[in-house]
């Protein structure tokens, strides 16, 4: 019986080249300290990465704070010399919604802060599904971050 040969660690789906002027000044704030270029760096729409499938829309935890979680709401990805995975999203403070059992946050847009990060960095590799209500985003986290 032969050996099938691993998966590959990263593979993406639908990509175009990234230029970061096209975007705003926010996104080229974020990725200012990376050296992406469109020669080196594609916009991907959707990514699997050592099993887990990535999206733009998905949300992952980035840290822990004192009262709840900053979670980050992929805007898009970006796979940087055909290897490299970094995450550009939109960062969301929750705060823990005692009486549902969730953490939650508002659906507000006003002054939203951006920030690109490696997938390496993430506080926890699996997104989140998140659940609309009308003024909230409620989001169920994995037993695997309190055990951190």
């Amino acid at each position: 019986m032969r050996a099938h040969p691993p998966p590959p660690v990263l593979m993406v789906d639908a990509v175009i080249e990234f230029v970061a002027e096209n975007y705003s000044e926010k996104v080229q704030h974020a990725v200012c300290q990376f050296a992406f270029n469109r020669s080196n760096t594609v916009v991907a729409s959707k990514a699997i990465y050592k099993g887990t499938t990535y999206r733009t829309n998905m949300l992952v935890v980035l840290e822990e704070t004192g009262d709840g979680f900053m979670l980050g709401k992929v805007c898009f990805i970006l796979v940087h010399n055909g290897k490299n995975m970094y995450l550009v999203v939109q960062k969301c403070h929750t705060v823990r919604c005692v009486d549902m059992g969730t953490q939650c946050f508002t659906n507000s847009v006003i002054d939203v802060e951006m920030d690109c990060l490696s997938i390496e960095a993430l506080h926890d590799y699996y997104p989140l599904v998140e659940y609309k209500t009308k003024f909230l985003t409620h989001v169920i986290l994995h037993h695997s971050i309190f055990s951190q």
